[in-house]
């Protein structure tokens, strides 16, 4: 496996959320009903989350999911208000993931206690990778899953419609996002069991984060799974590139998508 797993999630990222989703739905952008146009549950979770009591929201928002399976606009706020809830920052993951505020590729940089016979881990940290809580991501990533592919499956009630191209790209993120943490953390426990290891000479390993040892194989369950969620990406950004009307910066992001896919279905 070469670097495209780990590039997949900071360049991935920069370009679905710096570059794709300034129009359409947007989990990161807020976004209130207009009062009276939803049922009083709704629109008390959303008066909620306008006044910043984000858990008071969720669980709004969870009731009416609960009641309302097919109710998009609600699926949508419980993702908007998890994410307030969790504190989790885009900005500031893909400014620490791809160094853009300095230039320099942080994420990628030796950092102390990181160097291994002249090579270095990618990863920078097995708990916090490039600044966030990976309990944090996986957590995301689930959330996402949960309550927005059925949003794109089209079996909502299309108030937020299936083709949207934001929608598909947020989903894209969370497959992709998935599908990684299912190579390098199997269990999904918020601890990276595997790095990446870069040998200064255009060639990267695998390797255990405990034994500094290099891996050969992977579990073939743990690999089905990941290939499974990155292939789910890749649909979802297929939409997303013929709702953008085949963007180039869609497409730049879907040819990573089957970079890290090849890369990761070439494992033993």
């Amino acid at each position: 496996m070469r670097k495209g797993i780990v590039l997949g999630i900071a360049l991935a990222c920069a370009a679905l959320f710096v570059g794709g989703c300034s129009k359409g739905f947007n989990i990161f952008t807020p976004f209130t009903p207009a009062v009276g146009s939803l049922p009083a549950t709704t629109a008390n979770a959303a008066n909620a989350y306008a006044a910043g009591d984000y858990t008071a929201a969720m669980a709004m928002y969870a009731d009416v999911v609960t009641a309302e399976p097919a109710n998009s606009t609600a699926r949508y706020g419980y993702v908007k208000s998890y994410v307030k809830n969790a504190g989790f920052d885009i900005a500031s993951f893909i400014t620490s993931g791809t160094g853009m505020s300095s230039g320099a590729p942080k994420a990628f940089a030796p950092a102390a206690n990181r160097i291994i016979a002249k090579s270095t881990l990618m990863i920078d940290d097995l708990q916090n990778p490039f600044g966030v809580n990976a309990k944090v991501l996986e957590g995301l990533c689930t959330v996402l899953i949960t309550y927005l592919d059925p949003i794109a499956n089209g079996t909502c009630d299309g108030v937020i419609p299936a083709n949207d191209v934001g929608l598909n790209s947020s989903l894209a993120f969370a497959h992709l996002l998935k599908g990684v943490f299912l190579v390098v953390d199997p269990g999904f426990d918020g601890t990276l069991d595997y790095n990446v290891r870069d040998n200064g000479n255009g060639t990267t390993d695998v390797i255990n984060a405990t034994t500094l040892e290099i891996v050969t194989d992977i579990d073939n369950t743990a690999k089905a799974a990941a290939v499974a969620e990155l292939t789910a990406a890749i649909v979802r950004l297929d939409v997303a590139i013929v709702t953008a009307g085949g963007s180039s910066i869609w497409t730049s992001v879907r040819d990573f998508l089957l970079q890290v896919q090849t890369e990761v279905n070439s494992l033993s």
